[in-house]
């Protein structure tokens, strides 16, 4: 799962930023895990992400995207070894079909181990 809300404000015609509220189901697939003290800790967490993404138009369709996200954990809070905050970088490229419909195919690196 992914909602995202944004909206798209050009600087110039090559270069826009995108401000971004998300909701997104993060974890890995695995039945249980087990922390450190023995807890068992969900495998999946719900995030609200903030983003300010950089979009590049490389063509009128055609663009290339970064941008660095703050994630914070509205599932779970406490000291069981999960974290409730997340630091990450996000890229990716992505297809304007016209004004208002585009796809884009992006690769988060999270710098916390939420685990």
């Amino acid at each position: 799962m992914h909602d995202n809300f944004f909206a798209e404000r050009p600087i110039n015609n090559s270069l826009s930023l995108v401000p971004e509220l998300s909701l997104s189901a993060l974890g890995v697939d695995e039945p249980e895990i087990r922390s450190e003290s023995g807890a068992v800790v969900d495998s999946k967490a719900n995030w609200l992400q903030i983003s300010v993404l950089a979009k590049l138009y490389l063509s009128q369709y055609l663009y290339l995207q970064v941008e660095p996200q703050v994630g914070i954990n509205v599932t779970q809070k406490g000291d069981d070894d999960l974290y409730n905050y997340d630091f990450s970088a996000v890229g990716g490229i992505g297809y304007m079909f016209n004004q208002n419909a585009g796809v884009d195919l992006r690769y988060g690196y999270g710098f916390s181990n939420i685990y």
